[in-house]
C-alpha cells in the first residue's frame, strides 16, 4: 500500500536556513518539495559530474574484481604491485590518480607494442639477423641492400649484375637483397626498403617484456579493485553535499530575502515526532492540505510476500500518490504466470534450491532479488508437478505415481485454466480501476465502471453454466436473477457513463465504451493462451532432450554410455532452462504491463520518497 503523507510548510529566517536544513537532515524524514531545477546550476552540475565519474570508477572496479575470479586471500603483498601502495587507498583522489597512472602506462605500452608489431611485420619476411653484421660486412667492402618489387617486374639478370637473391615472394611481391661493392648503387627499377637497425629477436624480446609489464599493471588494477571503500565513502559524501546544496535552492525567498519558505512531505505516522522536534527548537511550520495536483512522493509498505514483487512494478513506474498500489494485485498473478510459463517442476525446484544457496552469502542488495526467485521457483515446482513434468519426464507415465495420476492436469485443461486465470485478472483489474475512480472522482463516476465489472461477471456465469460440458442446470429463478442484474448494469452503463453530461452524450459514449470493452476483453483474454503455450513448449523440449540422450547413445555399453548421456542432458536442459527463464519473465511482465495496467487504468509516474538525510556511509563520521 501507499503510505499516507502529510505536507508541511516551514518558515525560516534567512540566517537560520542552513542550520534548519541540517536539523531536517538529522531527523531524516522530510522529503523536500522540488520547486526549482537545480541541474543547470554550475555548482550542482560539477557535483553531478564528479558523482558520475566516481560511480563509473566503482562500476569498473566491481566488474574487474568479479571478472578476476579470485578472493582477497589470493592477493600478493602490496609491495609486489606496480604503482600501488597503502597510500593509494588513503583518499579518493589518490585512488583515482593511481588508476589514471596505471591506465596511462598500459595505453603507452599498447602503443609501443603496436609499433613493435609493425616493425616485426616488416622484418619477418627477411628473417632474424643482426644489423651489426651488415655494417661490418659493408666495412669489409660488400654492402647488402633490401628491395621489393611486384613479382612480374623482377628481372633475373639482376642476380648476375648485382648478386640479387629473392628472400620471399609472398603476395606476389618479390622481396630480395643485392650484394654489391660498398659505395656502388644498383640501378634497378625497384623500391628500396629501409629496415630498422634492430634484429627480429630483439624486437620480440622487447614485446615480451612490455607485455609482461602490462600484465603486471593489470594485476595492480585488480588489486585496487578489491577495496573500493574509499571511493564509496567519497561518493556518499558527494551525495550528502548534493542533497544539501539542492535543498538550499528549493526554498522561496520572501520579504527581501529575509524569510525562506520551504515545503516538504513526511509520512503521517512520523508527523508527531517531527512537530515535537520543531516545537522544541522554536521553528515555525504549518501543515498544508494535499491537493490533487501535488506531486506527492510515494513510499510503499507491504508484507514480506508482496514486498519482493515491488521491483516488478517499479520496472514500469511507481504508482502516483493519488492511486492504488498495484503490487498486492500484481504479486500473486505474476508468480502464477511465471510458474505456468516455466512448466516444469524440476526446473522450479532447481531454481528454488539454487537461490536458497546463493542467498546465504549474498550481499544485502541482492537478497530481495533472490527472495523473489525463491517464490517463483517454489510456485513453478508446484504448478510444474500438477502439469505433469519433471525435467522433461512425463509424470503421468511413471508407474510409481499411478496413485496420484488423476491430479495431473492435461494440456487441454491447462489451456482452459490459462484463459480462466486471465479473465480473473482482467476482472480484478477492472474492479481496481472502478475503485480508483470512486476514490478520485466520487461514487457517481464509479457507478458505470462497477456496473461493467458486475455485468462481465454475470455474463461469464451465464455463458459458463450454459455450456454442454458443465453438467449443472441452474434453477429458472436464478437465471432470471442473473439476467435482471445484467439488465440493471446495462441501464447504469448506458445512462451513467459520463455523469453531468447530456443523455445523448451518455448513450453515445457508453456504446463506444461497450465496443472497446468487448473487443478488448476478447483480445486480452486470448493473450493468456501464451501462458499455456510457453509452458507446454518447455515441457516438450525437455522431453526431446531426454529422448535424444537415450536414442543417440543406444548400443553403447552402459559403463561408457552414461557419460555422453550426461553431457547431452546437461547441455540440453541448460539450454531449455535458459529459454524457460527468458519466456517466464518476459511474457508475465508483458501481461502485467499491458493487460493488467491497461484494464486497471494505472497511471504511474510517481516519484520515490527520498527524505533529506545523511548517507549511511557518512552518518557515523
Amino acid at each position: 500500500m501507499i503510505i499516507k503523507m502529510n505536507k508541511y510548510s516551514f518558515l525560516i529566517f534567512h540566517k537560520e536556513h542552513s542550520d534548519f536544513l541540517v536539523r531536517l537532515r538529522d531527523l531524516g524524514v522530510v522529503h523536500i518539495r522540488q520547486n526549482n531545477d537545480t541541474k543547470q546550476v554550475e555548482e550542482i552540475k560539477a557535483l553531478l559530474a564528479e558523482q558520475k565519474q566516481i560511480r563509473a570508477t566503482i562500476d569498473r572496479m566491481n566488474t574487474m574484481w568479479s571478472s578476476a575470479g579470485i578472493t582477497a586471500d589470493d592477493l600478493k603483498p602490496v609491495s609486489e604491485y606496480l604503482h600501488v601502495s597503502h597510500d593509494s587507498f588513503s583518499t579518493a583522489q589518490k585512488y583515482i590518480e593511481t588508476i589514471a597512472t596505471i591506465d596511462t602506462e598500459i595505453e603507452t605500452n599498447q602503443k609501443k607494442v603496436n609499433e613493435l608489431n609493425q616493425l616485426k611485420g616488416e622484418l619477418k619476411i627477411w628473417g632474424d639477423f643482426d644489423p651489426q653484421l651488415l655494417k661490418r660486412l659493408a666495412d669489409a667492402g660488400q654492402e647488402i641492400r633490401f628491395w621489393s618489387v611486384p613479382l612480374p617486374q623482377y628481372k633475373p639478370e639482376w642476380e648476375e649484375q648485382y648478386g640479387a637473391i629473392i628472400i620471399s615472394d609472398a603476395r606476389r611481391i618479390a622481396s630480395f637483397v643485392t650484394v654489391t661493392p660498398t659505395g656502388m648503387s644498383p640501378k634497378i627499377s625497384a623500391e628500396k626498403v629501409d629496415l630498422p637497425m634492430r634484429s627480429l629477436s630483439d624486437i620480440e624480446r622487447e614485446i615480451s617484456e612490455i607485455t609482461e609489464e602490462t600484465a603486471r599493471l593489470r594485476e595492480s588494477l585488480v588489486y585496487l579493485s578489491h577495496d573500493k571503500s574509499v571511493m564509496e565513502r567519497h561518493l556518499s559524501e558527494l551525495e550528502d553535499v548534493y542533497n544539501m546544496s539542492n535543498a538550499l535552492l528549493q526554498g522561496e525567498a520572501m520579504f527581501d530575502d529575509a524569510l525562506i519558505v520551504l515545503e516538504g512531505y513526511i509520512p503521517a505516522e512520523q508527523s508527531e515526532d517531527l512537530e515535537k522536534a520543531l516545537d522544541t527548537e522554536g521553528y515555525a511550520y504549518t501543515q498544508l492540505e494535499i491537493k490533487e495536483t501535488d506531486d506527492v512522493p510515494v513510499k510503499l509498505k507491504n508484507n514480506f510476500f508482496v514486498k519482493v514483487f515491488e521491483p516488478i512494478v517499479k520496472l514500469f513506474s511507481l504508482p502516483n500518490y493519488h492511486e492504488i498500489d498495484p503490487t498486492p494485485f500484481v504479486a500473486p498473478f505474476f508468480m502464477l504466470f511465471f510458474a505456468m510459463c516455466f512448466g516444469d517442476a524440476g526446473y522450479g525446484l532447481f531454481l528454488l534450491i539454487l537461490c536458497s544457496i546463493f542467498k546465504v552469502k549474498a550481499k544485502d542488495n541482492l537478497k530481495p532479488v533472490l527472495s523473489l526467485f525463491q517464490w517463483l521457483g517454489g510456485a513453478a515446482a508446484v504448478i510444474g508437478f500438477f502439469s505433469g513434468s519433471f525435467f522433461g519426464i512425463e509424470l503421468a507415465k511413471v508407474e510409481a505415481l499411478a496413485a496420484v495420476r488423476q491430479f495431473f492436469i492435461s494440456s487441454d485443461n491447462m489451456m482452459i485454466i490459462a484463459i480462466a486465470v486471465g479473465l480473473v485478472q482482467i476482472i480484478v483489474a477492472k474492479f481496481v480501476g472502478a475503485y480508483k475512480v470512486k476514490v478520485q472522482k466520487g461514487t457517481r463516476h464509479a457507478l458505470s465502471p462497477f456496473a461493467w465489472v458486475i455485468f462481465i461477471i454475470v455474463m461469464l456465469a451465464i455463458v459458463l453454466f450454459g455450456l454442454p460440458q458443465v453438467d449443472l442446470q441452474l434453477p429458472t429463478y436464478v437465471n432470471y436473477i442473473l439476467y435482471s442484474i445484467a439488465g440493471c448494469c446495462a441501464v447504469i452503463m448506458l445512462f451513467f457513463n459520463s455523469p453531468g453530461k447530456s443523455i445523448f452524450f451518455n448513450i453515445g459514449s457508453s456504446l463506444w465504451t461497450a465496443y472497446n470493452t468487448a473487443s478488448g476483453l476478447l483480445g486480452d483474454s486470448l493473450s493468456y493462451i501464451r501462458l499455456f503455450a510457453i509452458g507446454l513448449t518447455g515441457a516438450i523440449l525437455g522431453n526431446v532432450f531426454n529422448t535424444l540422450a537415450i536414442s543417440m547413445t543406444d548400443g553403447i555399453p552402459m559403463y561408457v554410455r552414461w557419460l555422453p548421456m550426461l553431457i547431452i542432458l546437461l547441455i540440453g536442459h541448460t539450454i531449455n532452462f535458459g529459454l524457460a527463464m527468458i519466456g517466464s519473465l518476459v511474457h508475465p511482465v508483458r501481461l502485467i504491463f499491458v493487460e493488467y495496467f491497461n484494464n486497471s487504468d494505472f497511471e504511474g509516474g510517481g516519484q520515490a520518497y527520498a527524505p533529506l538525510k545523511k548517507n549511511s556511509l557518512t552518518q557515523d563520521q
